[in-house]
């Protein structure tokens, strides 16, 4: 055996005249308690596959729920055949007629209270038809077009007193005058 081929840790500098059996001895029980602990030690990084519990393998409530599924598709599916065979016997008929009809307590109630206020409702939109307008509609349209020609003429409400003719302004748009018509009366 050479002493470099097994040895993992530095050697010890020794000279010609120390004993090179009792060295090889030493080494040799070093490199036995290296050896044994490098067996025995643990590994820094956990490499190992994770536990495998059985618990998560089996799934038992997901395949509890997927029978009773099953139990209720079954179910359902008896009481459709058992409808379609009834139906082929007795060559099919209605059977959707509501023979409990219950009828509320209230339902003389809610049929005066929906009659009186409908009446009501009559009464309120034929005094609102009767009633007469407080606003001209004619008399915002008049102001609508002078603002508008205002506002062509490139003024503001607050040069109302500069503009000398004003009224030339609403003579002009009752006679379908043209802008520039109306511009040469008021700079005059």
């Amino acid at each position: 055996m050479n002493t470099v081929d097994y040895l993992a840790f530095p050697l010890i500098v020794t000279n010609q005249r120390q004993n090179n059996t009792l060295k090889k001895k030493w080494d040799t029980y070093h490199y036995h308690c290296h050896m044994s602990r490098v067996k025995t030690a643990r590994a820094e990084v956990d490499n190992k596959p994770p536990w495998i519990y059985l618990h998560h393998q089996v799934q038992t409530k997901k395949t509890q729920m997927e029978q009773e599924r099953l139990a209720v598709i079954e179910r359902d599916n008896q009481f459709l055949m058992e409808k379609i065979s009834h139906i082929i016997r007795t060559r099919g008929g209605v059977d959707n007629w509501n023979t409990s009809y219950i009828q509320s307590s209230n339902s003389g109630k809610r049929s005066r209270d929906l009659v009186r206020i409908m009446a009501e409702n009559q009464a309120l939109h034929k005094r609102i038809q009767e009633c007469k307008p407080n606003y001209d509609h004619r008399k915002w349209e008049d102001e609508w077009k002078i603002l508008k020609v205002w506002k062509d003429l490139k003024l503001k409400p607050g040069d109302f007193w500069i503009v000398k003719r004003h009224l030339y302004i609403r003579k002009c748009l009752e006679t379908q005058y043209s802008i520039y018509f109306m511009y040469s009366f008021c700079e005059t």
